[in-house]
């Protein structure tokens, strides 16, 4: 949530002008991981037969002074819980949040 609430701070600064705030971008984090937290998001995918796609990609490095983020999502048979999770790095590949 750290890593999105970033992202969007920033795109509002790069594309409307508008200043960063830090407290107020870490505020909006912790708001947004407590409601999520709260969620239960139903299964809208039939999980009787489940197929996954396997392939070989590998990570890539984003442009110098830029980062990159990368996310997952998992949800149990059940239908009842998910996680969803993401890691931030930087173009040497160190992570930054996550």
């Amino acid at each position: 949530m750290v890593g999105w609430q970033i992202w969007k701070t920033r795109n509002d600064f790069v594309f409307n002008h508008n200043p960063i705030d830090l407290e107020k971008t870490m505020r909006n984090a912790l708001e947004a991981l407590c409601e999520f937290s709260e969620l239960r998001i139903p299964l809208m995918v039939p999980m009787d037969n489940p197929t996954v796609e396997v392939n070989s990609t590998h990570w890539r490095a984003p442009d110098h002074g830029s980062f990159k983020m990368n996310c997952d999502v998992a949800v149990r048979r059940n239908g009842r819980d998910a996680m969803c999770s993401a890691i931030l790095r930087d173009d040497k590949g160190k992570m930054v949040d996550g």
